[in-house]
């Protein structure tokens, strides 16, 4: 679904995800800021793909504590 624009749009405006929580944008985004977004999205993750050390520990298990 994620594979195309058309897919992203369906999730990120018309809500497909909704009842997993992800609300639709269409009253705040245009298909142009889906556009950019995806754009941002792939490229963040290609430059991750690329260089995985830019991602860092792990992040703590959830309800872990962590001492400051």
């Amino acid at each position: 679904m994620l594979w195309s624009q058309e897919g992203f749009d369906s999730i990120v405006l018309k809500g497909l995800l909704a009842e997993k929580g992800m609300a639709p944008f269409s009253g705040v985004l245009k298909s142009t800021d889906t556009l950019l977004i995806r754009d941002f999205l792939i490229a963040q993750a290609n430059e991750l793909k690329n260089n995985p050390q830019l991602m860092g520990p792990p992040p703590a298990a959830a309800g872990a504590h962590q001492a400051n």
